[in-house]
């Protein structure tokens, strides 16, 4: 059960324990354990893993467990962890399967649902049974994690693929984000706090050799030390009395990741007192953390765009405070107004002469070494203002005053999507959708995946002719939406075919039986486009419905129908 763990490791190099299946506990009273990993490798994820005879089943949650009902958090099912592997926390060195930090974020016990009254052997029986049929509800008892969850397996996202949903019982919380909580239930430290204190550990061990080595050497470094000193005594005073003033009162570590905050849909603009509202910027939205004057772009989906970006990374350095901040990165057209598909297309090229890109900040989620997502959004407005050093490729998004209605029209009137309207009392919630945040679209428009597209004719007989579209229902199922065959030029159609050729497939993957449809070309659903419609059908499909544009910045897992 462990040749595919040992297989990708290489143990004299790295410190995770090499596998071993433990003793059967079947005749044991000991309850059955399960522990969650938060592990920084290539992405930021959570390894979610069960005890089941004798090793850890293992998934990797790329957004990390959620309290709330609603949320269908996609688990990668990945190779069984040896027993022991549920007590390792440290760093996999680079060049290593995984390499990154690794904590334990939570720990604690389990039973089926099914089966919480039976004996250890008789549970794992349950556990076996359920994960064969795809669907097993299990409850948990760690520090963070309480209450039942499903592990729901999917069709149609790959053989792999589950789902991990909290059930609606006592311990859920639509609010809460769970994943927030950076610390590991071992130690107490952070993924950054661990690395801080392995570089520690290395630098204690490489003074001793030093030491040992050569007290001769030692002595002069003392001497060194003590006329250094002497000549930084007439201003250390000064400095310390600077420093002090510098200091919170209270310091908070930084955090490694905040995932963003998400908005819901109005359908209508409004105007109502104690809301702001801001212009839909048309880009795509990053968190920017810069620490020590480095900084560190991080895309909605975790991925590190900063190298895309030379000019905006060399503007966010001169920042002299370590700093969070999280806006939109836009290209700027030859009107002014912010374009999607330029900044799309500038790809690598996108600080070059010719095109223009910003950083469009909205808000600051980490200042003077304090944590501000618990602060109301006015008073993080006031501190941006006072933090952020703006330059031509960084600036603040402004307001467009407390005039909903108008600023909705002000929008429309130059062509913008639309408004973002927020609640000034809110607090920041981290990979939530909340409707203290609110979007409101001139056009109706929604995230699909691309499914498969049909065969081109006429002057499209080279191309394609429509694309095939389609979402996960709250099942985890993938959905048919309709087709769009509106909305490119020929350049979009050649991009959209150069991309789509390597996803394509012999079957559908809404699992129907299509041998028959010649004209269609099955894709695995990989790719997703924002999509302009009229409206829902009763039957479920896209009414008018019109390309806009590929989201990268999207994560296909999370597309559902809005």
């Amino acid at each position: 059960m462990l040749n595919d763990y040992d297989r990708k490791r290489h143990f004299e190099d790295t410190p995770e324990p090499k596998g071993s299946r433990t003793k059967a506990r079947s005749h044991q009273r000991k309850p059955l354990e399960f522990v969650v990993q938060k592990h920084s490798a290539s992405r930021l994820h959570f390894d979610f893993r069960l005890e089941l005879d004798g090793v850890l089943v293992s998934w990797a949650v790329p957004k990390g467990p959620s309290l709330n009902p609603d949320d269908k958090r996609l688990a990668v099912h990945v190779e069984d962890h040896p027993w022991e592997y549920r007590k390792f926390e440290g760093i996999i060195p680079a060049k290593q399967y995984g390499a990154g930090e690794v904590i334990v974020w939570d720990k604690g016990t389990y039973e089926p649902v099914d089966g919480s009254n039976e004996d250890v052997e008789t549970q794992q029986k349950i556990v076996r049974d359920g994960l064969k049929s795809g669907k097993l509800s299990i409850e948990l008892h760690g520090e963070k994690l309480k209450g039942v969850f499903a592990l729901v397996e999917t069709k149609g996202r790959g053989k792999n693929n589950w789902l991990l949903i909290k059930k609606d019982d006592e311990f859920a919380d639509p609010e809460a984000n769970v994943a927030v909580d950076s610390k590991s239930v071992l130690s107490d430290f952070t993924l950054d706090e661990l690395q801080l204190e392995s570089g520690k550990k290395k630098a204690t061990a490489k003074t001793h050799s030093t030491k040992t080595s050569s007290k001769k050497s030692f002595k002069k470094e003392k001497v060194k030390e003590k006329e250094e000193k002497s000549t930084k005594s007439k201003n250390s005073s000064a400095r310390e009395s600077r420093n002090r003033k510098k200091r919170p009162s209270r310091h908070e570590k930084m955090p490694a990741r905040v995932e963003p905050m998400l908005t819901k849909t109005a359908e209508e603009p409004f105007s109502k007192d104690g809301w702001i509202y801001e212009p839909k910027l048309d880009g795509i939205r990053a968190i920017a953390y810069i620490k020590e004057s480095e900084v560190r772009l991080i895309s909605r989906r975790g991925i590190n765009v900063t190298e895309r970006y030379p000019l905006i990374e060399k503007s966010l350095e001169e920042n002299e405070d370590d700093i969070i901040l999280d806006g939109e990165i836009t290209a700027i057209d030859s009107q002014g107004r912010p374009s999607f598909q330029l900044l799309q297309r500038a790809g690598q090229t996108s600080d070059k002469e010719g095109l223009r890109i910003v950083f469009y900040v909205f808000d600051v989620l980490y200042a003077d070494g304090r944590n501000l997502i618990d602060q109301t959004l006015s008073t993080r407005r006031r501190i941006l203002r006072q933090k952020l050093k703006q330059s031509d490729v960084v600036k603040i998004v402004n307001d467009l005053g407390s005039d909903g209605l108008k600023a909705f029209q002000a929008c429309v009137d130059i062509d913008l999507e639309g408004i973002v309207a927020k609640k000034l009392d809110s607090v920041y919630k981290p990979g939530t959708r909340t409707a203290d945040w609110l979007k409101v679209k001139s056009f109706k428009s929604s995230e699909l995946l691309i499914c498969g597209y049909s065969e081109g004719a006429g002057s499209r007989s080279d191309q394609f002719g429509a694309l095939l579209l389609g979402y996960f229902d709250d099942q985890g199922e993938l959905t048919y939406a309709g087709s769009v065959g509106t909305g490119f030029n020929s350049k979009i159609m050649r991009e959209l075919l150069g991309v789509m050729k390597p996803l394509e497939r012999k079957t559908s993957p809404f699992g129907l039986k299509t041998g028959k449809k010649r004209d269609v070309t099955w894709l695995t659903p990989k790719l997703v486009a924002e999509i302009k419609f009229s409206e829902w059908t009763a039957d479920g499909l896209l009414r008018i419905p019109v390309f806009l544009r590929l989201r990268e910045d999207i994560e296909p897992s999370t597309v559902v129908r809005r």
